[in-house]
């Protein structure tokens, strides 16, 4: 850098000759950031209100997403940040700074694991949470903190400070950053395979972000012994391939079947559903963000193929999504509201399972069910909302279709008569009559519809 730019700018200065100080203040602030974050998933795990809903739209919408392929390749990635993989490259890099004397460092890097894995067993006896599914045993029950996130972030996160002191700056974030985008791709194989809720994630990637900067900090206080970076990379890189190569050919089959995807399905009864039962299903749609959206105001028991063939057939027609074509139409105030495209929704992390339109006047009607985890005499079970939208002007630029908040499934009535079918109302409290501005208008009204 010029002499003459660093005269001009004296903090490009300080920043030059102080490096070390800048990446400790850094450190710093990451501790106050993650720990800040750490303890507030700490308090929504703990009151369970609202993570609860967000960590299970968000496992829902995981599973839904699962394919054999995709699930070879998560299986694996998983696996290298099983315990086997961590400790053999711990190991490893401990002989290393040892043999090269570097005492210090290979007892700040013991210290990272050890404390990392002590914290996480404590951290899961206490709070007592469990999985999404039931697939460890012992302290390993418990999902919070991911232990596999919270090792991952430590071991590699550590081993990039222990790499970075006296590396330019450029360099340096880089490998802290090459770090932790290793530790992410790691924590998102666990929400990917169910094995976690997304709660467990964050909380695992927080823990260990705080801990391994606080390490950094005290580690960075004094001078040390100079690190043998690039025997240190080489190692770690060839140790990571040859063991994580070894555990996942060992392993993998049997994981495969470990994470399978596992569905939880309530049978109930017929009878009980038509009796109080109905009103065990949710009564609002949940966003990915746990929030309530629109109430669910249709329950179909039976194939969703049936009802569907049934509804075209009187005039219902498939929803048109979102593409290129209509999305242009929408630049056009002359776009008939039939032709507007129609956003899909997530109820609990889950597409739709169908998606139809009826076209009326001024407005039109959409369908939306999708899949619960009940069954009714071997046959499923769908909830679903009917909404009303109409054409509505965005600054005279934008044409969109805009529901009208209203939520009445009577509009169904008139196409159903193929099938039985009652209207139920729910008990005071569970809905909202839209007494309030912005809230939806809706009386508690549910149809249940069901196949003969």
């Amino acid at each position: 850098m010029p002499k003459s730019l660093l005269k001009r700018r004296p903090f490009l200065h300080y920043f030059k000759q102080n490096k070390r100080s800048v990446f400790v203040g850094l450190l710093a602030l990451t501790i106050i950031a993650a720990g800040w974050g750490f303890l507030g998933i700490l308090q929504d795990v703990l009151s369970r209100d609202p993570l609860v809903l967000t960590d299970q739209a968000v496992y829902h919408f995981f599973q839904s997403l699962r394919t054999p392929w995709a699930n070879q390749i998560m299986v694996a990635v998983t696996e290298l940040g099983d315990a086997f993989v961590n400790v053999s490259l711990t190991g490893v890099i401990l002989v290393v700074l040892l043999i090269r004397r570097c005492y210090r460092a290979a007892g700040f890097l013991l210290l990272a694991m050890a404390g990392g894995s002590l914290g996480v067993q404590a951290l899961k006896w206490l709070i007592h949470l469990p999985r999404p599914v039931d697939i460890y045993h012992g302290a390993s029950a418990y999902g919070f903190p991911s232990g596999h996130t919270t090792m991952s972030v430590v071991l590699y996160g550590f081993l990039a400070v222990l790499m970075a002191r006296g590396l330019a700056g450029a360099w340096r974030w880089g490998l802290v950053i090459s770090a932790l985008l290793f530790s992410f791709i790691i924590a998102f194989s666990r929400l990917y395979l169910g094995a976690h809720w997304l709660s467990d994630v964050l909380g695992g990637f927080f823990i260990g972000i705080t801990w391994t900067a606080f390490l950094g900090i005290v580690y960075y206080r004094r001078p040390d012994t100079a690190i043998p970076r690039r025997l240190l990379m080489l190692v770690a890189i060839m140790t990571i391939i040859m063991a994580g190569a070894w555990h996942v050919g060992q392993r993998h089959a049997r994981d495969l079947a470990f994470y399978a995807p596992r569905y939880k399905l309530v049978n109930m009864p017929f009878t009980v559903w038509q009796g109080a039962g109905w009103r065990t299903l949710p009564a609002w749609r949940i966003d990915m963000a746990g929030e309530r959206e629109q109430p669910l105001t249709v329950q179909w028991v039976g194939k969703v193929g049936n009802l569907s063939q049934n509804l075209i057939s009187k005039g219902w027609q498939r929803a048109p999504l979102l593409d290129m074509k209509n999305i242009l139409g929408m630049f056009s105030p002359d776009t008939p509201l039939v032709d507007l495209p129609v956003l899909p929704h997530l109820q609990n992390g889950q597409a739709e399972g169908l998606l139809l339109m009826r076209q009326d006047v001024d407005r039109r009607l959409l369908l939306r069910l999708w899949p619960s985890a009940v069954m009714i005499n071997d046959l499923p079970l769908w909830v679903g909302t009917i909404t009303s939208q109409k054409r509505h002007h965005l600054t005279g630029l934008i044409t969109l279709a805009k529901a009208d908040n209203i939520y009445n499934p009577s509009h169904l009535l008139s196409d159903i008569s193929k099938f039985g079918f009652s209207l139920r109302q729910r008990e005071n409290g569970q809905y909202n009559s839209g007494e309030q501005e912005g809230a939806p208008k809706w009386p508690g009204k549910v149809l249940l519809i069901w196949s003969k």
